[in-house]
């Protein structure tokens, strides 16, 4: 199940044309090695290899940065390009594509929070809960350091849902556990809390939050309170999926 869908700012007339598939080719075009047995430039921080005495890698990375600074006037700029066009094709789950477009933006801008809520969501669909729970971590620690990056309103949910699955699907944490549940409810609360602070309380997002806090707490066992984040979802106007329902029932009868 994939989050809740980003606003893009990509022009329309971009994406009906079909000229994403041609954006992909800047930074695939720079030949990175292979890792982990899949092509470097289709893993997060292209597996995190250090390029640094590499010559060769480090000349391509400056010549790409240097275009892509006459084409967009700044590195944060030409990195937002970056990162719209990841999402552009992470919502067409074009998921490798998504990733060499992050991964542009994460050489350009390594400073702006959404190159790894972009890899986080990538993660996310590829069932690596405990890798995209850690992206989202990175960009949570960068808003300090970024004042300028306004927080999506479905950023703490999704956080808060990963955490809970990397604790509940790595069978191999221990200690650890209870640290990441603890930092998801964290990240729940904190996204209430924002969503009270705006001028709007936008009815959708309160659904999506309330949505997404039922099925952490279903995922860690506690039903009781799956259901009531599932009243308060439909109390915000929102409808869980009736598969959702269906196996929350079987674990405890609605009341």
């Amino acid at each position: 199940m994939k989050f809740l869908k980003r606003l893009l700012t990509i022009p329309l007339v971009l994406l009906l044309s079909g000229c994403l598939a041609n954006l992909s080719s800047t930074i695939d075009s720079l030949g990175w090695p292979t890792a982990q047995g899949a092509p470097a430039h289709e893993l997060p921080m292209y597996g995190e290899q250090n390029f640094s005495n590499d010559p060769v890698m480090q000349k391509k990375i400056n010549d790409f940065i240097a275009s892509e600074v006459q084409t967009y006037g700044t590195r944060k700029n030409a990195a937002i390009r970056y990162i719209n066009t990841g999402y552009a094709f992470y919502e067409q789950d074009k998921l490798g594509m998504a990733v060499e477009q992050f991964n542009g933006a994460w050489l350009l801008d390594p400073t702006n929070p959404d190159v790894y809520t972009g890899f986080a969501r990538v993660l996310h669909d590829q069932e690596k809960d405990c890798e995209a729970a850690h992206m989202m971590n990175r960009a949570a620690h960068l808003t300090i350091y970024n004042q300028s990056w306004r927080v999506n309103s479905s950023f703490y949910p999704d956080f808060g849902l990963l955490l809970t699955q990397c604790a509940v699907n790595d069978k191999t944490l221990k200690e650890a556990r209870n640290d990441l549940l603890s930092r998801s409810e964290s990240a729940y609360q904190t996204g209430e809390q924002q969503l009270q602070r705006l001028r709007k309380n936008d009815r959708v997002l309160r659904a999506y939050l309330f949505g997404s806090w039922a099925r952490a707490y279903y995922e860690r066992g506690d039903n009781a309170k799956a259901w009531v984040m599932v009243r308060k979802q439909r109390e915000a106007g929102g409808t869980p999926t009736e598969n959702f329902l269906q196996k929350l029932r079987q674990k405890m009868p609605e009341r």
